[in-house]
């Protein structure tokens, strides 16, 4: 088994100004796609990836939330 992880996208959407959405986006072919071929080229060059299942999977990601009254998350309370 191979335990990769790729950190920093679900953090980096919290902030971009560019929104959750296009920060996830411009991550995941910027940074995540390269990353993950060169280490499928890499496994594959030493026939590492005959017989195994690959599972890719992440954490919570960040959906963005619009900021008015009628989709606020606030319950009202204090």
């Amino acid at each position: 088994m191979i335990t990769l992880c790729l950190s920093g996208m679900g953090r980096y959407a919290h902030v971009a100004k560019e929104g959750p959405d296009e920060a996830r986006r411009a991550s995941l072919i910027d940074v995540i796609d390269p990353a993950l071929g060169r280490l499928v080229e890499r496994m594959r060059a030493r026939d590492m990836l005959a017989r195994r299942w690959v599972i890719v999977t992440g954490d919570h990601g960040h959906t963005a939330v619009i900021a008015d009254a009628e989709h606020s998350l606030d319950t009202g309370e204090d």
